[in-house]
């Protein structure tokens, strides 16, 4: 007789779990049209301010039988299994072929291995000029130099502000090429709108998510270098910050990781770079300078990055690198661009071919 009401307890149990798993799959289907609307509007599919509407809902109902911990567990399991068939906005789920981020005659992610070159920060207007036109002789399309300088010390040169994006502004002018420059707060971000091509987020800015903010919103396309110990979901979602505040022409850049080493400045890990390339639609170049921080180990950590399958790379250069404000001990001289674009090139079209 007992063992009968176990097997009738036992075929209630079974009855309700198929018909939770019917709701499941049912609840399933509606999230993945719904992510298929947001798709096609380019918006971004995970709203945590949804989820957590939808637990304070379900918390806040008289209940005896659970408490607000076990709804909540509960919950988050099924929240954990919509996003697998959400995508976002950055991942290669959402957009299959590769995105090509134009800047000017510039093209990131395509047949292009696009090579950013100038010094760490901006110095004078006779020092931009200078390097501005040793690098487009040799074909550089797009100069970089820091106006805002996010240092570890306080007592280091800081940069030269709205004046060295002026100066950049200048060179853009005189020379025809992009110029590119990181910002590091709204009023530096809004500045930087009007003189320059391309706003950079550098890598401890990488999870200031006001920043992201602001920059999304400003219609400029951005190249966000990872963070010093950030993962590749944490990239990622840095990303769809920017993504899903209006900014659609996004470049990752990695620029090496922190870790025990002390033979180089950090540690270019040329494995997140083909990593990213298989999760993401959206281009990756690297930073071979910080990633090594000595000029002469740039060229080999160059190579590498574009052999992982980087769509290009952002080099420091300055032609007085003993009187470099700012990290002259990794800066190539213009002399040295050369023998760099002519390998990596050649290294770059070998792994498109290859790709093809």
């Amino acid at each position: 007789m007992m063992k009968n009401k176990i097997d009738t307890y036992r075929q209630k149990i079974d009855n309700i779990d198929d018909k939770l798993l019917s709701l499941v799959i049912e609840r399933m289907g509606i999230v993945q049209d719904m992510s298929e609307v947001k798709k096609s509007l380019g918006i971004a599919t995970f709203v945590s301010e949804r989820e957590i509407k939808i637990l304070n809902r379900l918390t806040n109902r008289k209940n005896k039988q659970l408490t607000k911990k076990q709804i909540t567990d509960l919950f988050e399991v099924i929240f954990k299994t919509d996003k697998k068939v959400q995508h976002s906005l950055a991942s290669r789920a959402y957009r299959k072929e590769n995105s090509i981020i134009k800047v000017n005659d510039l093209s990131f992610g395509g047949d292009e291995n696009v090579i950013i070159g100038g010094p760490c920060a901006v110095e004078s207007e006779e020092q931009m000029f200078r390097i501005t036109e040793s690098l487009t002789k040799l074909g550089i399309k797009m100069i970089r130099g820091g106006a805002y300088k996010p240092r570890t010390s306080p007592y280091s040169f800081q940069g030269l502000g709205e004046k060295g994006l002026k100066i950049l502004s200048k060179c853009r002018e005189k020379y025809g090429v992009s110029v590119i420059s990181e910002v590091v707060d709204k009023d530096s971000a809004e500045k930087a709108v009007k003189y320059i091509d391309m706003l950079q987020i550098g890598t401890r800015n990488m999870q200031n998510y006001e920043l992201l903010k602001i920059v999304g919103s400003l219609n400029k396309p951005v190249l966000l270098k990872r963070g010093m110990s950030a993962t590749l979901e944490e990239t990622l979602l840095a990303v769809e910050y920017l993504l899903m505040h209006g900014c659609k022409d996004i470049v990752v850049c990695e620029r090496g990781i922190r870790s025990f080493s002390n033979h180089n400045r950090n540690v270019l890990d040329v494995g997140f770079v083909s990593a990213w390339k298989r999760e993401s639609h959206l281009p990756i170049i690297i930073d071979p300078s910080h990633a090594s921080g000595k000029k002469d180990s740039v060229l080999s950590h160059a190579l590498s990055g574009i052999a992982a399958g980087a769509d290009g790379m952002i080099v420091e250069c300055h032609d007085k690198p003993s009187e470099a404000l700012s990290d002259g001990h990794q800066a190539l001289p213009p002399s040295d661009f050369t023998e760099l674009i002519y390998k990596s090139n050649k290294i770059f079209n070998l792994v498109r071919e290859n790709e093809k």
